[in-house]
């Protein structure tokens, strides 16, 4: 290995060393391997530069870029550091002007920053870097030690001291790791933050499939309550990172027989009063998860420009593909409040569901307090989630085809992903396999329709602006004149209209209809 004077600067660690640690030669290939790594980015050797510049006498490496590396030796777009309390805001405003970005304070009085890399310092000089956040925090407690035993997780509490390039592990977090498990450093911790709780089931699913040690799965179905007292900005990040892994069927199922869901969502035990039928296999709860356990079976086999599209960034935080499992997973909400039985038929009805759905998640929404656009929608998805059975099939005609595209145009891959995924979940004794195979194909059919139609309009110049409209028209500002450019636009897609002159003579005789 390196020694620590080329690496770091030559003074020696100032803290009391970690009592349980592991013998350096057990992971000497895993710190030299990391280090000759994070040599190659530009914000790491910034950040270390930086530091030496700043006169800190030690710097620990923590959290998931160790974790990421004893996994998957995958160095992660995050970088955690731990120094002591005197230097991390004097080294957190230092390296935002190194940077060239903000110092975003996260919590003031635990001494905890966030800088977040621009592309214009990979820019200079044509840099070229993947570490592109950076947490700077004060040590928590007295010691190093103390600082690891209040982690969240075993694989979460390794360090790595750089100016001795010294491997930090008192809880068995690199063992865990190779035994592929999560582990709780202790109960006191998950409960001093509740949060800890649905991270947990994150980092489960985001890290690809790790296990969950009996133990810790016994505090969270005792303790999980607790999540009650979060704050919920901070549970929807958790749950929409969960919802963003490339597979979290399993996890979120893990989540039911916690009874997180219930904790989470109060309208999830009344779920539970649904039974199965002769559509639905399943109750509704499990047919609820079965809709996220088919889009990811079905995804290889969608169509590549719906894999695409689902798979764009939706926010910051999770892709498309994340906010069309929050549609699979709100769908039916509307349901238990529908239940009515049919007493010529002897079966259940839900008439109405999918308003009162919509409905709920409109309030969901509000207290998650989510943005005005996933609520919009979500909303969307949950209220309009059978209507791509309306129109689809050969007898369907394009304009009414047309009307339905431009209406959800802003949800259609993921609204009718979550169509196929309903339709491939509801095989219960009235339902055949040419049943599915036939909906299946119209649905895709519609997909490409769509595809269609959106290229068309795409290269389909507007032939009246709205101040010609009202103009024309003679109306003020306001929706009207929304709902005038749709049906002039749904007249013009439809080959209807070809130019300006016949647009005019459209609006003309709808201002006679009016008048």
């Amino acid at each position: 290995m390196q020694p620590a004077n080329k690496r770091w600067g030559g003074k020696q660690a100032m803290v009391e060393p970690v009592t349980h640690a592991i013998m350096p030669d057990a992971t000497d290939h895993l710190v030299d391997g990391l280090l000759k790594r994070l040599d190659c980015e530009p914000a790491y050797v910034a950040l270390r530069q930086t530091s030496q510049a700043q006169g800190v006498s030690w710097l620990m490496l923590v959290g998931g870029m160790l974790r990421d590396w004893v996994l998957r030796e995958t160095v992660s777009a995050d970088l955690d550091v731990v120094v002591d309390p005197a230097h991390a805001k004097p080294l957190a405003k230092a390296l935002s002007k190194v940077y060239g970005c903000k110092c975003i304070v996260l919590d003031e009085a635990l001494g905890i920053y966030r800088l977040v890399v621009p592309p214009t310092f990979f820019e200079t000089n044509g840099l070229q870097g993947r570490v592109v956040m950076i947490d700077v925090a004060a040590r928590l407690g007295n010691t190093l030690a103390d600082d690891l035993a209040r982690r969240d997780l075993t694989v979460n509490a390794m360090g790595l001291t750089l100016d001795d390039a010294h491997w930090h592990d008192p809880y068995d977090g690199l063992g865990d790791a190779q035994r592929r498990q999560l582990r709780m450093v202790s109960a006191d911790n998950f409960r001093d933050d509740p949060l800890r709780y649905i991270r947990l089931f994150r980092f489960a699913a985001t890290l690809g499939g790790l296990a969950m040690e009996a133990g810790t799965l016994v505090e969270v179905r005792a303790e999980g309550h607790r999540l009650l007292h979060v704050a919920p900005e901070r549970i929807h990040y958790e749950l929409c990172r969960l919802l963003d892994a490339e597979q979290c069927f399993d996890v979120i199922g893990l989540m039911q027989q916690t009874g997180l869901l219930g904790h989470l969502f109060v309208e999830w035990p009344a779920l539970q009063q649904v039974p199965a039928n002769g559509y639905h296999h399943l109750a509704l709860p499990e047919h609820t998860l079965a809709l996220l356990q088919q889009l990811e079976q079905l995804w290889a086999g969608l169509p590549a420009s719906m894999r695409g599209a689902l798979a764009e960034p939706y926010n910051a935080t999770m892709s498309r593909r994340a906010v069309c499992r929050l549609g699979c997973f709100f769908h039916d909400f509307g349901k238990p409040a529908t239940m009515a039985l049919d007493d010529e038929t002897g079966r259940y009805r839900f008439y109405g569901h999918e308003k009162v759905g919509a409905e709920l998640v409109a309030g969901i929404a509000l207290r998650y307090r989510w943005s005005q656009q996933l609520t919009r929608d979500v909303c969307a998805l949950t209220r309009w989630h059978l209507y791509p059975h309306q129109v689809m099939g050969p007898e369907v005609s394009d304009k009414a085809r047309h009307k339905f595209f431009r209406r959800l145009t802003h949800v259609m891959p993921e609204l009718l992903a979550l169509a196929l995924c309903d339709r491939h979940s509801t095989r219960g004794t009235l339902v055949s396999q040419a049943d599915v195979d036939r909906d299946e194909a119209q649905l895709l059919a519609l997909w490409a329709a769509y595809e269609v139609f959106a290229k068309a309009e795409a290269e389909l110049p507007p032939l009246l602006s709205g101040r010609e409209v009202m103009a024309r028209l003679n109306l003020q500002p306001g929706p009207a004149v929304g709902r005038v450019l749709d049906q002039l636009r749904e007249a013009q897609l439809a080959g209807e209209l070809a130019d300006k002159a016949s647009a005019e003579v459209w609006l003309d005789a709808l201002q006679d209809h009016v008048n």
